[in-house]
């Protein structure tokens, strides 16, 4: 599979055509808890938006539930309630059982947009303790969420997903390498549909110093991932000044991406000249610049001063009153 560089909040995907939009549904926001006017509205009115490309929905977060030697499937009580009888009648411990979801989830696929899973997420019980579970788990999910093995149960009935992306921000991080080699295995044999195996990693995640799994997990199985949105939301980096430069750049690179789409021209900062002649103010006319980027870069050796972030006070007599 070619990996293809997307990002998130939203995560917008910088492919061929256009930024694509990828979205998580079904925990709502807790802060909302309670109040019904800010509620998830069903995943087929999302859809019916036209907005979004891939829905994800979120989370597994639980791989194997000790309670009911299953996974769980967390999505907010208000979307599914119901569990399968076997399991345990709390959709918080149960596996949930969503032929609604399941209607709702087809009629996206018809109208083009591209529903998954994500695993993990930012509060949950997941990880693995052996390459052998992880090998286990990955037919399972499989046959869960993509083609039945008749043996499995199936939160959605008979929709089959189109991919999984991994979110994993708690557990040990350890033997994802054994699972995701052991699913990419699966989805090569699959000749019906593409099926795609994102990571979701926080844009922070290539830092030096950065605490985490995704990067440990994501840089020696690069190979088995198709796509890769980098979560803007809840980080001090964000869309898109911090898209460019480095990290994109990094991740790139580590990942054998390829060279990365001309970026929004933001270049790492460099040393201003110990002693710099005498130079017009430069100011700031965009949103993704600022007057003190705009100094130092248009008076750089050779200036960086793009004329679409920065004008100069010789510029201004032309350019009149702008708004930022």
């Amino acid at each position: 599979m070619a990996l293809r560089l997307w990002c998130f909040v939203g995560l917008f995907a910088q492919t061929q055509a256009r930024h694509k939009l990828v979205m998580y549904w079904g925990c709502d926001n807790p802060l909302n808890a309670g109040h019904s006017g800010f509620k998830d509205q069903p995943l087929d009115q999302f859809c019916d938006r036209g907005t979004y490309d891939i829905v994800q929905l979120a989370f597994l977060d639980s791989f194997v539930d000790g309670r009911t030697n299953q996974p769980h499937m967390h999505l907010h009580k208000h979307h599914c309630n119901t569990t399968f009888k076997s399991t345990d009648p709390d959709p918080d411990v149960g596996l949930i059982h969503c032929p609604y979801v399941a209607n709702q989830i087809k009629h996206c696929q018809s109208k083009g947009v591209r529903v998954g899973v994500s695993l993990g997420g930012g509060v949950g019980n997941y990880y693995f303790t052996s390459d052998e579970q992880a090998q286990q788990f990955a037919h399972k999910l499989w046959n869960m969420f993509f083609v039945p093995d008749g043996k499995e149960l199936r939160p959605f009935d008979d929709a089959v997903l189109d991919g999984i992306d991994l979110d994993i921000e708690g557990g040990t991080g350890l033997y994802y390498g054994t699972f995701l080699k052991e699913f990419h295995s699966i989805v090569q044999g699959y000749k019906e549909k593409e099926i795609f195996i994102a990571g979701a990693p926080q844009c922070t995640a290539a830092a030096e110093g950065h605490i985490g799994f995704m990067w440990n997990i994501i840089e020696p199985n690069a190979q088995y991932f198709s796509h890769m949105w980098p979560q803007f939301y809840n980080n001090y980096c964000y869309y898109p000044s911090q898209y460019n430069g480095w990290y994109s750049d990094t991740v790139r690179s580590a990942l054998g991406a390829g060279p990365s789409p001309p970026p929004i021209p933001m270049p790492p900062p460099t040393p201003v000249p110990p002693t710099p002649p005498p130079h017009p103010d430069c100011h700031s006319i965009s949103p993704h610049a600022t007057d003190e980027w705009c100094m130092k870069n248009c008076h750089w050796t050779p200036p960086n001063c793009p004329e679409t972030l920065c004008k100069c006070d010789d510029d201004l007599d032309e350019l009149g009153e702008f708004v930022l």
